[in-house]
């Protein structure tokens, strides 16, 4: 699978994500990023990679004035499953996922098969980079489907 891990700090926000996809008997690193900056939006899914990847050419082509409330109402008019997105807007973080956006209270997030051990270290500490990267290499560590290179946009 993957992790996907957001931290918000007073200069704005940090992304980072992992380049795994798996399934059941075989991992690959893909060359795709699972997170992208729109305009200071920052996006990652974790699941289909197929509906991740689809989500991201419709922001693209229809530049929303909110990704939450657009990705929250494309998830429950087409009833995708199988795909959850992070998103930091306006330095708020949201999860979306099967058509219902969840404003997260907390500075810092995870989503992916990796995100117990990045939550683990992101509890501890999340005010930098090196907090982010320290967490997505918990996750590598010991997740077996977490793999880099690793990505982190800011924002």
């Amino acid at each position: 699978m993957t992790v996907i891990a957001a931290i918000l700090t007073p200069k704005g926000a940090l992304m980072g994500a992992d380049s795994a996809v798996s399934d059941s008997s075989l991992k690959l690193t893909m060359a795709d990023p699972k997170i992208r900056d729109f305009d200071g939006t920052l996006i990652g899914y974790c699941g289909s990679v197929n509906l991740g990847r689809q989500m991201f050419r419709l922001i693209e082509k229809d530049r929303p004035v909110s990704i939450v409330d657009y990705i929250e109402h494309l998830t429950q008019a087409k009833a995708w499953h199988g795909v959850t997105f992070l998103v930091v807007e306006r330095h708020e973080l949201w999860e979306v996922e099967d058509g219902s956006a969840i404003h997260l209270s907390d500075s810092y997030a995870s989503i992916g098969s990796g995100s117990p051990y990045a939550l683990g270290v992101l509890h501890r500490n999340h005010k930098d980079l090196n907090d982010l990267r320290a967490a997505l290499s918990a996750a590598e560590y010991y997740s077996l489907e977490v793999r880099g290179p690793m990505l982190i946009l800011t924002a």
